[in-house]
């Protein structure tokens, strides 16, 4: 998912929750796995403070749907920062699509 419609870039606060929805329909086929959310910056900040703000949005995540679903879930929730980018080139898109949310869902 695009970060930037989850958070705004640099902070950790949820502005809008439209998106999860979708998320959340998919995650109710998977009572009991664990899932991990992982949380990536681009390149226009300081690498700790990416680090940081990242695994911060992560976590919000994490706590949003914990509360939100039904049943029990493992969560691992992780801040990337900048550290994987998804493409290699600065400009205004590239940037964008580095910051994003990645869910991955192990079930058992």
């Amino acid at each position: 998912l695009p970060a930037d419609a989850l958070f705004t870039p640099g902070q950790a606060e949820l502005k809008s929750a439209d998106l999860l929805s979708e998320v959340l329909d998919q995650l109710v086929k998977y009572s009991g796995a664990t899932v991990s959310i992982r949380s990536h910056s681009d390149n226009q900040v300081d690498a700790i403070a990416a680090r940081d703000y990242t695994l911060a949005q992560a976590h919000t995540l994490a706590r949003y749907l914990a509360r939100t679903l039904p049943d029990e879930y493992r969560w691992i929730h992780v801040g990337m920062g900048q550290s994987e980018p998804a493409v290699h080139i600065d400009d205004a898109v590239a940037l964008q699509n580095n910051r994003r949310i990645e869910f991955l869902v192990v079930v058992r």
